[in-house]
């Protein structure tokens, strides 16, 4: 009896996150034989993911180029696949998410009639200019699969209402079996309740509106609950959480309830959280980041049934030893200039968070550069050894999650490290 052919196609870092354990997994099925295309969309990215998951990939278009475009990546992939197809002759492709490889090696197994297989499909924000372009690649790709793999059921559920043609299935997300592939087995947290929490099948209530409020409600619908809810006492567009990251958490099947203040939780006689009380709230008058302030509306509390609550909210900087240093800090932020030079210090520098508040790590890592080019033109920053710093500012800079070789030289721009001895 001849065997399945089946042929994983990706080309990016996460695609091949989420698809190498399911070459492996078709790998060790009998019956199958399992093949790997890689466009290489993105290159460096990819082979580090390939060298841990230890595929070796049975095609390889290396179409990454200097300054890229979509249309480059799209009419390479599709040029690239041809041959590669008529060579492998697989029975089916496999595709997975929504990036231009998989739009382009849908459409090119479409192009040679052979049948594809969409794994993570269904997500959509129904906004075809967010995420671009992704939203418009996945909705595409779901016209031509003839299997539709959904990670969730609200998932599936679009693909249903869109009247798509193949199968749909709800198979979970294959994130999780790359951390099985991955994490260590023994692992276990230093508190002793989170190596037992389980959220199959559990209602799940995120409360917060930043990043790390949606990885925790993205990550919650992917570990199988059954309902996963974000609550924010501001509006959604207020949130300061990425806008895909918000919209890719509905997309995944995610509820948010904005205008929603946590007044207490509800525990059950055996001391457990039953629900979350809120209270809706109503747009006021802009605060002082010029956002506006939420205010209690003339409405009763509402209940939110749950069966975990988790606080995702960002922390703040320990901003305490900092003002006894005489640092300028204003609304629990050091007040720093372009440059990141600290407001009349001219040998302090800050970076990241502590200066902007929640943004992201690539606002932190150019922080640094500039700080860096700054102190390197002005030739004002004086690196000393680690232990000539005074006790007291390596206190506050450890605390403030920073780490330093030994040579000086300052290794993490979340931080604010000063380089004179005067304590």
């Amino acid at each position: 009896m001849n065997k399945l052919r089946i042929m994983s196609v990706f080309g990016t870092r996460p695609e091949a996150i989420k698809m190498c354990p399911l070459v492996k997994e078709l790998a060790s099925r009998p019956e199958i034989e399992s093949l790997c295309c890689v466009t290489a969309q993105h290159r460096q990215m990819l082979d580090s993911v390939l060298e841990v998951f230890e595929v070796k990939p049975d095609w390889d278009l290396d179409i990454m180029t200097p300054r890229q475009t979509l249309s480059t990546i799209t009419s390479k992939c599709l040029t690239g696949m041809d041959e590669a197809i008529d060579t492998l002759k697989p029975d089916m492709i496999l595709v997975h998410g929504d990036t231009s490889t998989t739009f382009a090696g849908a459409l090119s197994a479409f192009y040679h009639q052979v049948k594809v297989g969409h794994v993570e499909a269904g997500l959509r924000t129904y906004d075809k200019w967010s995420p671009f372009p992704e939203e418009m690649n996945r909705t595409l790709v779901g016209d031509i699969a003839d299997l539709h793999f959904s990670p969730t059921k609200a998932n599936a559920e679009n693909l249903r209402r869109e009247a798509v043609m193949g199968d749909v299935f709800i198979t979970g997300n294959t994130a999780i079996d790359a951390m099985r592939y991955t994490v260590n087995q023994d692992f276990r947290f230093d508190i002793p309740e989170l190596d037992s929490l389980d959220f199959t099948g559990k209602r799940v209530v995120v409360i917060g509106g930043g990043n790390v409020a949606m990885d925790v409600t993205r990550s919650s619908v992917r570990l199988g609950a059954s309902s996963v809810t974000c609550v924010y006492r501001r509006r959604i567009a207020d949130m300061t959480a990425l806008p895909d990251e918000v919209k890719g958490a509905i997309a995944e099947g995610a509820e948010v309830r904005e205008l929603c203040a946590p007044v207490r939780i509800e525990a059950n006689e055996a001391g457990e959280a039953s629900a979350l009380w809120v209270q809706p709230q109503i747009i006021g008058f802009a605060d002082k980041s010029g956002r506006p302030r939420p205010e209690a509306a003339d409405q009763p509390e509402e209940r939110i049934p749950a069966d975990l609550i988790i606080v995702a909210i960002g922390q703040g900087v320990e901003i305490a030893g900092f003002e006894q240093t005489g640092i300028p800090i204003k609304r629990g932020t050091f007040m720093a200039e372009s440059s990141s030079q600290v407001d009349n210090m001219e040998t302090v520098f800050a970076g990241g968070d502590c200066v902007t508040g929640p943004a992201t790590a690539i606002r932190a890592i150019a922080a640094g550069k500039v700080a860096a080019a700054t102190s390197s033109s002005d030739s004002i920053m004086r690196f000393e050894p680690m232990w000539k710093f005074p006790r007291r500012i390596l206190t506050y800079v450890r605390r403030a999650g920073a780490s330093i070789r030994k040579n000086g030289k300052l290794r993490s721009v979340n931080v604010i490290l000063k380089t004179s001895n005067a304590a």
